[in-house]
């Protein structure tokens, strides 16, 4: 997850990328192409285990 935000840390923009299945054990790099609000001056990016993990709705990228 990315999310852009203003100056004063308003969220301009979230964006998810689609899931990547994983092995245990397993590393790999992963890409998202994003467009980046004009008047963005922060950005967050979190990535985040889908497998059962209560905290994924409430996950927010930390500017």
């Amino acid at each position: 997850m990315c999310a852009f935000y203003d100056d004063l840390g308003n969220p301009l923009r979230t964006v998810e990328s689609p899931v990547h299945r994983l092995s245990p054990g397993e590393k790999r790099d992963v890409a998202i192409d994003v467009y980046v609000p004009n008047d963005a001056a922060r950005y967050g990016v979190v990535a985040l285990d889908a497998a059962g993990s209560p905290a994924i709705g409430d996950a927010r990228p930390t500017p």
